[in-house]
């Protein structure tokens, strides 16, 4: 993880912003399934966890993308950019960084 990461998202939430929204690829799940019981991990999911566990952010400012982009593709969601899915979850895939406003 990048060791800036608490104080750039800290720092995201200031400007404005009523709450950050975490988002990888794959978004994980802490909700248990037959496949993965104790949930799937992501790294959204880790990076939530890390603002919630330092206190960088109250939990009514953490968001996190569930199903991750790929998720959000797949539900037609919009997207800015270009989303190549026959390259989902091979990282790195190129996604424009403003795909979610």
């Amino acid at each position: 993880m990048h060791p800036e990461f608490p104080s750039m998202a800290s720092m995201a939430a200031e400007n404005g912003k009523k709450s950050v929204i975490l988002a990888c690829e794959a978004g994980g799940s802490i909700t248990a399934t037959s496949t993965f019981p104790t949930g799937k991990a992501s790294r959204s999911l880790k990076a939530a966890w890390k603002l919630l566990h330092t206190k960088t952010l109250p939990a009514e400012k953490v968001y996190h993308l569930e199903g991750g982009v790929i998720g959000w593709y797949q539900a037609g969601y919009p997207m800015n950019g270009d989303y190549d899915v026959t390259k989902a979850y091979n990282t790195p895939n190129a996604v424009d960084n403003r795909a979610i406003r």
